[in-house]
C-alpha cells in the first residue's frame, strides 16, 4: 500500500490492490467504504467528518504484468462536516469522480473532479487552504514513495475551516 497524504476525497482511501493473474486482463471493481473520523492540525479547531451517503466503486486496471495502472472513482458520497468546539456544521455532497494514475516509476497523478473534499498538514501545500471543498479539478501529484510534490487546482474553493469557524 502507498503511503498518501490523509485526504479526504471522494474515495477517503484509495487503495492499490494486488493483482491475481486473472486481474490482468479484466478491472477489478469492489465498493469503497468510508468511516467517520476527526481532522486534527489543518483548522484551529478539530473537525468531525460523518459520511452521510456512501455509495462509491473502486475499479483498477491493470497492465499486461499485473500491475496497477489506474484506479477510477466513482458513486455518491457525502459527508458533514463539523467543528468539534463550536457544534457548528455544514454538509456537502463530495461524489466526485476521481482517477488515480500509476506511472512506470512508480509515481502516481490523482485526479480529482466535479467537487471534492481535500485536506493537508501544515507545511503541505502552500497558496491553499489546508482544508477545502474544490468544484472543479485538483490534481495531486506523488513521487514514487507515495510524497505530495505538487498540486494544481482549477475551479472554486471554499475554505472549510473559514466556512466552521
Amino acid at each position: 500500500m502507498r503511503r498518501m497524504l490523509a485526504l479526504l476525497i471522494p474515495a477517503f482511501v484509495v487503495i492499490l490492490v494486488a493483482a491475481s493473474p486473472a486481474s490482468a486482463v479484466r478491472p477489478d471493481r469492489e465498493p469503497l467504504h468510508a468511516e467517520d473520523f476527526t481532522v486534527t492540525g489543518s483548522c484551529d479547531f478539530d473537525v468531525f467528518v460523518h459520511f452521510i451517503a456512501n455509495n462509491e466503486y473502486v475499479t483498477t486496471y491493470f497492465d499486461r504484468n499485473g500491475n496497477v495502472v489506474r484506479q477510477e472513482i466513482t458513486g455518491s458520497l457525502s459527508h458533514t462536516l463539523t467543528n468539534v468546539d463550536t457544534g457548528k456544521t455544514i454538509y456537502y455532497n463530495i461524489s466526485g469522480p476521481g482517477t488515480l494514475n500509476v506511472f512506470p516509476d512508480g509515481s502516481s497523478d490523482f485526479i480529482l473532479g466535479g467537487r471534492s473534499s481535500i485536506f493537508f498538514s501544515p507545511g503541505d501545500v502552500s497558496g491553499l487552504p489546508l482544508f477545502f471543498v474544490n468544484s472543479g479539478q485538483v490534481i495531486l501529484h506523488f513521487d514514487p514513495d507515495g510524497n505530495l510534490t505538487g498540486v494544481d487546482q482549477f475551479g472554486h474553493i471554499e475554505d472549510v475551516c473559514a466556512a466552521l469557524a
